[in-house]
């Protein structure tokens, strides 16, 4: 199994959740 793409799909994706958050609760 491969976890590389899903790793960085995850990595990604919280990066933009994170970036949301930030972005929009100060």
């Amino acid at each position: 199994m491969r976890l590389d793409s899903f790793a960085a799909l995850r990595l990604s994706f919280g990066a933009v959740i994170l970036g949301a958050l930030f972005g929009c609760g100060g």
